[in-house]
């Protein structure tokens, strides 16, 4: 069949009622211009789209939540309702378990509002997020959307623990950043760094219960210094030291025992030290330095179980 005879038919139907299909297509238009005007309404649709936005959130419909979010983000930025619209969406990145655009949703959400509802509930937020990259969560790399989480994330909860601190500097969650932070610092052998920061804990938040954890993060700093760097007299007097403010500070605590029982394995690697030096000069045929150096041993560290051995080998050496 030759192709104009093929849409002939189509061709005259058109034009007898081109004036009804016009029309048609003509009030088609209006009516979703109308439409769509309302949907816009800010009076109207704003809080249209608040209502569907806590359902999504409820539902834990994440795709919609975020959907609606944006939509009063972007179109109802002079409402009241966009700062809300900025918490939620954080909250739905922190439930959805993407704590990288959670805690940048978050950030924004404080950054951007003069006066947020959730102030508190925003940083506590971050301090959980904090916590989670401590104990070793990853983020996404780059910090894109896109990306995979496999970025270590511990210099983030170091910068989000230092956030809340400044936000709320007398407030628990602030001694609890404070403790997390020496932590991390203790990780990454910044061990001056961390004792700084414990020491800051303790004396800020002086009956918390985070501080008596902080005396013996110190214990267990001091002690770590002397295993894996030169022997340093100063760490006897420092960790004693530490021992006597804890003392002070919470008077009956039954964990100074473990703070005691530090010094002492510290006060056991420098008797040890020296118990090495005395049985050299014992090899060498040189008694009498021999026993100076076990005689210095049992009076600087008579607690210690080389003072024993020296007593031992003073015995011999002397009968």
């Amino acid at each position: 069949m030759p192709f104009k005879l093929i849409f002939l038919p189509i061709i005259l139907f058109f034009m007898k009622f081109r004036h009804l299909i016009l029309f048609s297509i003509a009030s088609l238009l209006l009516i979703n211009n109308a439409f769509s005007d309302s949907e816009h309404n800010q009076e109207t649709s704003v809080q249209d789209y608040y209502s569907l936005l806590k359902m999504s959130y409820e539902d834990r419909d994440f795709v919609a939540l975020f959907n609606y979010c944006d939509i009063i983000i972007d179109e109802f930025a002079n409402t009241p309702f966009v700062d809300d619209a900025r918490y939620f969406k954080a909250l739905g990145y922190y439930q959805a378990s993407d704590l990288s655009l959670a805690n940048e949703g978050f950030t924004s959400y404080l950054k951007l509002s003069d006066t947020p509802n959730h102030f508190e509930e925003a940083l506590n937020y971050k301090f959980k997020i904090a916590e989670r990259y401590r104990k070793g969560a990853l983020r996404r790399m780059f910090r894109m959307k896109k990306s995979p989480k496999i970025a270590p994330a511990k210099e983030d909860a170091i910068e989000i623990y230092d956030e809340i601190i400044s936000s709320l500097p007398y407030h628990d969650l602030s001694a609890r950043s404070l403790y997390g932070k020496g932590l991390i610092q203790i990780l990454f052998e910044d061990y001056r760094d961390a004792i700084e920061t414990f020491q800051v804990l303790v004396k800020r938040f002086p009956k918390h219960e985070c501080s008596i954890d902080a005396y013996i993060e110190i214990a267990k700093t001091y002690q770590i210094q002397c295993k894996q760097k030169n022997l340093n007299p100063e760490m006897i007097a420092l960790s004693e030291l530490n021992l006597k403010r804890f003392n002070d500070q919470f008077p009956g605590e039954d964990r100074v025992k473990d703070v005691e029982k530090l010094v002492l394995e510290i006060k056991e690697l420098f008797a040890k030290n020296l118990f090495r030096t005395g049985k050299f000069f014992e090899r060498r045929k040189k008694k009498d330095a021999a026993i100076i150096y076990y005689k210095k041993i049992i009076v600087s560290f008579p607690k210690t179980e080389t003072a024993q051995l020296c007593q031992q080998r003073l015995l011999k050496l002397q009968s």
